[in-house]
């Protein structure tokens, strides 16, 4: 196993190692570890960030979140911010989004003149309820 592929399986494997441990542990410098490890810490970044903006989106306080993700509640405020901008929304929330308003269109378009026609009927009496 090279030293790269055992640097980033010690990282993302969530061991809690620091990169200066690492290198330590690997006989390199703290420099080569952080190279290694960029790109991990991009994915590792961006999965925190939706965590947190789903969070938000399931109507958590910005104070709940940054209490369970572990950071300062102004943190998550600035990740907030900048997510909810579209352009900075991950592609599956995106498609996620654009998903759900063509199917609230679509019923809105085809159910939408039943369900007004449902209820001028009850106004007039015409369907019986159920008990």
């Amino acid at each position: 196993m090279t030293r790269n592929v055992a640097a980033v399986r010690l990282y993302a494997a969530g061991t809690g190692f620091k990169k200066r441990q690492i290198a330590e542990d690997l006989s390199v410098s703290e420099r080569i570890v952080r190279s290694y490890l960029t790109e991990v810490d991009k994915q590792l970044r961006k999965e925190h960030e939706q965590q947190i903006f789903e969070l938000y989106m399931d109507c958590w306080t910005q104070q709940e979140i940054a209490e369970q993700i572990g950071m300062a509640q102004k943190s998550v405020s600035r990740i907030i911010k900048i997510s909810v901008k579209m352009e900075a929304l991950p592609i599956s929330v995106k498609v996620s989004i654009s998903i759900e308003i063509q199917t609230l269109l679509f019923y809105c378009v085809i159910f939408g003149p039943l369900i007004s026609l449902t209820k001028k009927s009850n106004t007039l009496g015409i369907l019986s309820s159920r008990s």
